[in-house]
């Protein structure tokens, strides 16, 4: 009896119940982060977290975080050297300050079962868990160590070329390989290979991630997700009034609400709600906002679709981000869709082969624009989710007139924007080489016959003064060309509108003497400035490239040396003459000729 006593009185009794809830709202982006060790004396607060991107399928994340350069440790010569080494052997570096000032933090999967792990808050007695999605362990990346070395490698190639410049190049044999046609099965062994898989993961593109810091409100709203909204009682949708679910979602007695201002409401609730009527909208606002205010916030933020306002492309994309499936541009997302929202104003019932055929956009992210907007009917199509709103097209004649002129004109320009595929930008390179290697036309027409893609758009102010940047860029770029790339763009500009833009864009003429011959064919345009530590450099190639269209790396160190009465470094040297030339049997020849 003593020993069953003993039993029943545990040694750790129960002092209080908590009630534990999980939340999967965070599951699958959920991360734990293990930073490489440090001293006791050293905080994670003196770097800055500059850039950080992904690869959803592999897990893979990786940190740019600032490298203090005012500790003991830090040599600034070491730094300044590793960056020039890595400048000649990659075209585009990303120390703009010309010295090693970050560092960059790679992630390695941690061996152990992720799944039995969660994320534990306790607030207010109660217990909130959040599974994990993954545990990586952060480590140095030294992989700056090779560009490094490959730049020594390509210096040291490009001075053996320089040395032997009065050389000709010998005539070398080429081996041509014509390629089997492989069965099925050797196809599918060759994907089933390890090999194969390996190539897959290097593939995968890059997702950049937002950095938010930890006191702002975008860090709020995202831990708010930690928390199961456990309080709230079970209710019937389909027994709801519109009214009552409209304020089930956005609360108009919200205290906050008016603290903020009307367009940043209007912004907000047109983000979670994508696409709404006027009536739907005015309902969720103070009361004391007037039909004008909240339409003249209307015009920034949506258009108007079946006489229903949709969030804008512009808006619900922002500058610089990209698809959670496949990585594609912000450019790229809001052409698509914008030529989507466009046949919802032709017709409520879509199909997404009629979309497919103009944007050519993974299905991932096709999917993802249409359930935002409409719903799936069985045998019909994608049918946009509300009704026409005859009541607004009553109201207010002049503004769906106004929007349906726009449309008119933004369909054009997206469909030509979505028709035209580029590596990473609208134009990636500018050179007479643009039309040939970096500009892929998608072939497959649309499947409606519509010739308003292949209209020509009026473009001009700052929009063509970004497009002729982009362009030009560093090169050399012939008139004629840049025209030809306009054209290809499906963008129409006068000559007098051309010529203002090139001026506003600090892109000049290169007065070429030896051209005197074919001045008026081959006018030939550059910037003189860049905004970088090549600028001094600049005009003294420019000039020498006005009396001769080659030239060789002796003159032009010697010219340098001439005009600034210091000996510049090689390989800045280097570099400025591969922004205006291209190298070719031991010579320098200016760009823009062919």
């Amino acid at each position: 009896m003593e020993e069953h006593a003993v039993l029943a009185e545990p040694d750790d009794p129960v002092v209080s119940e908590v009630n534990v809830y999980v939340t999967q709202a965070l599951t699958r982006h959920l991360y734990v982060l293990q930073y490489p060790n440090r001293p006791a004396c050293y905080s994670r607060d003196q770097q800055e977290l500059l850039k950080a991107r992904i690869k959803p399928v592999q897990n893979k994340v990786e940190l740019e975080m600032s490298l203090p350069m005012d500790g003991s440790n830090y040599s600034n010569s070491k730094g300044e050297s590793i960056v020039r080494r890595i400048e000649c052997g990659v075209t585009c570096s990303n120390y703009e300050r010309g010295v090693m000032d970050r560092q960059v933090l790679t992630s390695k999967p941690v061996d152990m079962a992720t799944s039995r792990y969660a994320i534990a808050v306790l607030k207010d007695g109660e217990l909130h868990l959040v599974p994990l999605q993954r545990t990586l362990q952060l480590r140095p990346d030294f992989s700056y160590l090779d560009k490094a070395v490959m730049g020594d490698q390509k210096l040291a190639k490009e001075r053996e070329g320089v040395d032997t410049e009065e050389e000709e190049e010998e005539a070398r044999p080429v081996q041509v390989q014509i390629a089997r046609v492989k069965s099925e099965r050797a196809e599918a062994a060759r994907k089933a290979s390890y090999h194969y898989q390996q190539q897959l993961l290097r593939d995968e593109e890059w997702v950049q991630l937002d950095c938010i810091g930890l006191e702002e409100h975008r860090a709020d709203v995202e831990r708010g997700h930690l928390f199961c909204s456990c309080d709230d009682q079970p209710m019937d949708v389909q027994e709801l009034s519109h009214t009552h679910f409209l304020n089930s979602m956005c609360p108009i007695d919200d205290p906050t609400a008016e603290q903020v201002s009307l367009k940043e409401q209007v912004r907000n609730i047109l983000i979670n709600a994508v696409v709404m009527t006027f009536d739907q909208l005015c309902m969720l606002l103070s009361n004391n906002k007037s039909s004008d205010q909240i339409l003249q916030c209307l015009a920034a933020m949506a258009t108007l679709v079946q006489c229903c306002w949709v969030v804008k492309s512009e808006v619900l994309y922002k500058d610089g981000t990209s698809s959670d499936f496949n990585g594609i541009s912000c450019d790229l997302l809001r052409s698509a869709r914008d030529h989507m929202l466009f046949r919802f104003t032709e017709s409520r019932v879509v199909t997404r082969c009629e979309i497919s055929s103009v944007v050519n956009l993974p299905k991932e992210e096709m999917l993802q624009m249409m359930e935002g907007v409409s719903t799936w009917q069985q045998g019909k199509g994608w049918q946009f989710k509300l009704e026409y709103d005859e009541q607004f097209a009553s109201q207010y004649p002049s503004i769906v007139k106004q929007q349906s002129d726009q449309w008119k004109l933004l369909h054009c320009k997206s469909t030509a924007s979505a028709r035209v595929l580029t590596d990473n930008s609208v134009v990636s390179q500018a050179s007479d080489h643009t039309t040939s290697n970096h500009v892929a036309m998608v072939t497959n027409d649309d499947a409606s016959g519509n010739d308003v893609a292949n209209q020509n758009i009026p473009l001009i102010g700052q929009d063509l003064v970004v497009m002729v940047k982009k362009l030009v860029d560093r090169s050399v770029i012939k008139l004629s060309a840049l025209k030809h790339s306009l054209q290809l763009l499906h963008y129409e500009v006068d000559d007098v509108h051309l010529m203002e833009a090139l001026q506003e864009a600090g892109i000049t003429e290169i007065d070429c003497k030896w051209l005197a011959a074919e001045k008026e064919k081959t006018r030939l345009f550059t910037r003189q400035l860049m905004g970088d530590h090549l600028d001094k450099y600049r005009p003294i190639l420019l000039d020498l490239l006005r009396e001769r269209f080659t030239l060789t790396y002796k003159e032009v160190a010697s010219k340098i040396q001439e005009r600034l009465s210091e000996k510049a470094p090689r390989e800045v040297i280097l570099k400025a003459l591969k922004d205006l030339c291209t190298h070719k049997n031991s010579k320098w020849i200016i760009n823009g000729l062919k």
